[in-house]
């Protein structure tokens, strides 16, 4: 017959196997999930931005392209910048600076900002007027929502 004592013995040795057990469970959940989390929070910061400001601040990079350092290595085909190889300009319009982009990418007729959520595409892109559009998602005429999945054109 089991006395007390022992019940209490098997009861904290049972105790001790679910926290080595389901603790660290918990944890790699919480880090496999917690880069999703960031990135839907990532994307719906450009969802709730005024998206007229966004597309005339895309705009307004296009049109200054060249007032900007150019982080390129692609020939020259086109302007990035590049938050790893140093911190975004100032003279980038603040409402694409308060989201914090980890890449901008100037081209003739778009720019595509990159924002920085891990092991995840998540940004936008603007476009100049009459240009041929494509992204993920259409917020607006001129500005899409991009994930790395494509509707019409690809990415140059």
């Amino acid at each position: 017959m089991r006395t007390l004592s022992d019940n209490i013995i098997k009861m904290k040795q049972q105790r001790t196997w679910l926290l080595k057990v389901i603790v660290p469970l918990l944890l790699i959940i919480l880090i496999l999930i917690a880069p999703v989390l960031y990135a839907e929070f990532i994307a719906s910061s450009i969802f709730k931005a005024d998206h007229y400001e966004l597309l005339t601040a895309c705009r307004e990079i296009i049109i200054n392209k060249d007032n900007y350092r150019n982080d390129s290595s692609e020939l020259q085909k086109y302007h990035a910048i590049d938050s790893n190889i140093a911190p975004i300009n100032d003279n980038v319009p603040s409402v694409i600076m308060e989201m914090k982009p980890r890449y901008i990418s100037i081209h003739d007729d778009h720019v595509i900002v990159s924002l920085y959520a891990p092991f995840r595409r998540v940004g936008f892109i603007g476009f100049t007027q009459n240009a041929e559009q494509f992204g993920t998602e259409k917020i607006i005429d001129g500005l899409w929502f991009w994930n790395g999945n494509m509707t019409g054109n690809k990415i140059r």
